[in-house]
């Protein structure tokens, strides 16, 4: 990685981004260089900050991030917020990165330590990220870890094995498919925690991305079967044992196992509708 994040500083080998760089939930480091320079590493590292508590990066031209006001999570799968956290302002830039390659966010302190981590990715229409309807954008799942090991409460989730306390960032990294047709996307971090009996909490985390896609047999752009998209709210249901569960209950207790919700992850390799 080219880019570092410690307490109160971000540096990258081509620029100094804001100082403050240090809270309990998303991060901000983005590991690009602006329009006018290269992209420095395969490897775009990025996170999220709550940008009511920070005016001063809230219009600078290299944030990539959708808005946030609160860290407080989403209690419904219904929550016109779904999709990328409320209210969702898009941000002035794009991530540049190629399909195939890995997008990092980066959390300290990540305090939940139960239920499943997905990331998504949804085609803007038209290339317009700014304009699209996030109640009405099409994503399709790239990647998920859910339990390891052990039951569903005394076990260990990749949500535990990501915290870390020792001062050191939780790394998230997601490779973007290979398939991926050229253009602008947005990618959808999601953290459901199930904690809380029967009271899931969902944090969702939007950025934009400018995706350099490659060719998938000749000259057919990345294509994305229709069964793998998902829309925001309605993806979830509202009676999913997946996510309206209580893993300390008599009936869960020796529960080994967990199906993610959301349906499965596209590889990257299906050629019937474009996204």
């Amino acid at each position: 990685m080219n880019a570092t994040c410690m307490p109160h500083e971000c540096h990258t080998a081509a620029t100094r981004l804001p100082h403050d760089c240090h809270m309990d939930q998303l991060l901000a480091t983005v590991n690009w260089a602006p329009p006018t320079g290269p992209a420095l590493s395969r490897e775009k590292i990025y996170s999220h900050v709550n940008l009511q508590e920070k005016e001063d990066q809230l219009y600078q031209p290299w944030l990539t991030q959708r808005q946030w006001t609160t860290i407080d999570p989403l209690f419904s799968p219904s929550s016109p917020f779904l999709a990328c956290n409320d209210p969702g302002t898009p941000p002035p830039s794009s991530i540049p990165i190629a399909a195939g390659d890995t997008i990092t966010a980066v959390y300290y302190y990540w305090l939940h330590p139960v239920g499943p981590m997905t990331a998504w990715l949804s085609r803007c229409p038209d290339d317009d990220c700014n304009s699209v309807d996030l109640t009405e954008a099409k994503w399709f799942k790239i990647w998920e870890a859910g339990l390891l090991e052990g039951t569903l409460e005394l076990g260990t989730w990749y949500q535990k094995s990501f915290q870390r306390w020792d001062g050191e960032p939780g790394l998230w990294p997601v490779r973007l498919p290979r398939g991926l047709g050229s253009g602008r996307y947005i990618i959808r971090h999601e953290i459901l925690s199930l904690h809380v009996p029967d009271r899931p909490q969902f944090y969702p985390e939007c950025a934009h991305l400018e995706v350099k896609g490659t060719t998938v047999g000749e000259g057919v752009e990345g294509r994305v079967p229709g069964e793998y998209l998902k829309v925001f709210p309605g993806a979830y249901g509202e009676d999913d044992p997946s996510i309206f569960i209580d893993i300390y209950s008599e009936e869960n207790v020796n529960t080994t196992t967990y199906v993610i919700p959301g349906g499965p992850i596209w590889e990257g390799l299906g050629l019937e509708s474009e996204v």
